[in-house]
């Protein structure tokens, strides 16, 4: 049986793989360019960059509005989801249940279990790759499946 951390590192994965393939769809159909796509693949990971800044030491770095092409935001995804697996499986079921005390981009300060932060950084990657999906549905394309269960079928059919 997986463990929770080993269970989220693999969602980290599942994130980066919509990603591949939503960024894949938009090339294909002529959205690589589409400034709302843009804003939703830099925004998402640099979100996802700056939850990871938090939670190894506080001190953000990362400006959320940075300009990132597609390509740009998958690199940076790549290097972040390898950094969140190493520290979910360095800290193990137990670093899932430590408390993290960070401020949020307007100064106010939380305290909230590390496996809640990471339960949102996944979710919040989830949410805005569907509005990638809704965008290229709206330009009249078909956007490719990206469901988890897609993505753990292409994993056995990898194996």
């Amino acid at each position: 049986m997986q463990n929770a951390a080993s269970w989220f590192r693999g969602l980290f994965q599942y994130g980066s793989w919509m990603m591949e393939t939503l960024a894949d769809a938009c090339t294909e159909h002529g959205l690589a360019d589409d400034p709302r796509i843009v804003f939703l693949f830099q925004h998402t990971v640099n979100a996802r960059r700056i939850w990871l800044e938090r939670v190894r030491d506080g001190a953000v770095h990362t400006d959320i509005h940075e300009t990132l092409t597609i390509a740009q935001a998958l690199e940076r995804d790549a290097v972040d989801t390898e950094a969140w697996g190493t520290l979910l499986l360095e800290g193990g079921e137990e670093g899932l249940d430590k408390e993290i005390t960070y401020a949020n981009l307007s100064g106010t300060v939380f305290t909230q279990l590390f496996r809640d932060l990471v339960f949102h950084v996944i979710n919040h990657t989830t949410h805005h790759m569907d509005e990638v999906s809704v965008r290229i549905r709206a330009s009249g394309a078909t956007p490719p499946p990206t469901d988890h269960v897609v993505y753990t079928r292409s994993l056995v059919s990898r194996a």
